[in-house]
């Protein structure tokens, strides 16, 4: 799985960013981590602040969007 890596320096103190990949399918745009899963995002990339209830049909989506071939789920991808 890839990700974006952002190093950063401030005087002495170092950092590393670590940021999931971001992917629009089927008219959601969610971030999706390896071991976090998905978070659903507004269209400017930004975390929404409501995220989906149990009931809600991004579940769905998203069951269908881990169903896609490896190749598939690289061309949805938006970000990262």
């Amino acid at each position: 799985m890839k990700y974006t890596v952002t190093r950063w320096r401030c005087g002495d103190l170092a950092g590393i960013i670590h940021l999931s990949d971001i992917y629009y399918f089927e008219g959601y745009t969610f971030e999706w981590h390896h071991y976090g899963g998905a978070s659903l995002c507004r269209r400017d990339m930004e975390p929404s602040a409501r995220q989906p209830g149990a009931r809600s049909r991004f579940w769905v989506v998203l069951a269908k969007w881990e169903k896609l071939p490896k190749e598939k789920k690289e061309a949805t991808r938006i970000y990262g």
